[in-house]
């Protein structure tokens, strides 16, 4: 009885928890992140296509230095890259090892410009979303050598 009872407050714990950083999130601007298959395009092509035109919105939006919408459009085109290993399985091991090194970047850049967008910090945006922009081209590259 007594490890029955340790388990629902453990759980009503948990509970609460995600709860929790759901409303920060929601107080931030930021949004849980829903299943985005949804709305990924179906061809490597149409990604890629979708993606520069994220990326020319989201420059956009660094040069109105509107940093506070910085982080939806980078999660938006990190998701959408995310599903590029599955759309390509016709690449080589070693084209599909720098893929996934580079989509491990992307990740990060787009945390990063999450985070810089969010203080404010146009220098820092600015930086990574060079090196963002620079990641994009090693993934293009990457799938378009076979292609």
């Amino acid at each position: 009885m007594k490890t029955k009872t340790n388990m629902m407050v453990f759980c009503l714990a948990c509970g609460l928890m995600v709860g929790g950083f759901s409303l920060v999130f929601a107080q931030q601007g930021h949004e849980p992140l829903a299943d985005k298959t949804a709305t990924v395009p179906a061809t490597v092509e149409d990604i890629l296509a979708n993606v520069d035109l994220q990326l020319t919105a989201l420059n956009k939006v660094i040069i109105a230095k509107e940093l506070d919408r910085v982080h939806v459009i980078a999660f938006e085109i990190r998701d959408m890259l995310m599903v590029l290993p599955q759309k390509r399985s016709d690449l080589q091991p070693q084209e599909k090892t720098a893929l996934i090194a580079s989509l491990h970047n992307i990740k990060q850049q787009a945390t990063l410009l999450d985070k810089f967008g969010d203080s404010s910090n146009l220098v820092q945006t600015k930086k990574v979303f060079t090196k963002f922009e620079d990641e994009i081209g090693k993934i293009k590259e990457i799938l378009n050598r076979n292609h």
